[in-house]
C-alpha cells in the first residue's frame, strides 16, 4: 500500500514537490538523541516525512526534540512533519513553536 499511503498522504499535507520514491524506508519508533520515540519517519530518495500518530492520546510531545533530531540527521532532505490524529487540537500550535507540523484528522486522511 505505500504508493497508495503516500499519494494520500502528499495530497492532504498539500506536498507536490517531493518525488513518490520506488523504495521508500519507513522506521517506527526512531529514538532520538534525547530518548523519545518518534512514531514513524519514511524515507525517499531526498526527502523525509515524520509522522506522530494521535488515536487514544493527548499531543504533548517533546515535538522540538523531533524537529531537532531530524533536521540535523537529515540535514541533507527536504523534510515534512505532520501529526495525524482523530480531532483537531484545541493548542495553539504557533504559541507552542509547532509551526512546522501540519495536522491532519484520520477521516481526511482516509478519503
Amino acid at each position: 500500500l505505500s504508493p497508495l499511503f503516500l499519494r494520500s498522504l502528499f495530497e492532504c499535507i498539500g506536498e507536490t514537490s517531493l518525488a513518490l520514491a520506488s523504495s521508500v524506508k519507513p522506521q517506527r519508533e526512531v529514538v532520538t538523541y534525547n530518548g523519545n520515540k518518534i512514531d514513524l519517519v519514511l524515507e525517499g530518495d531526498d526527502w523525509v516525512v515524520v509522522i506522530e500518530n494521535k488515536i487514544w492520546h493527548a499531543t504533548v510531545n517533546p515535538f522540538d526534540d523531533y524537529v531537532n533530531y531530524v533536521r540535523h540527521v537529515y540535514r541533507e532532505k527536504s523534510v515534512r512533519f505532520v501529526l495525524l490524529c482523530v480531532h483537531y487540537e484545541k493548542r495553539n500550535f504557533r504559541a507552542e513553536r509547532l509551526i512546522d507540523w501540519q495536522v491532519i484528522k484520520w477521516i481526511d486522511f482516509a478519503r
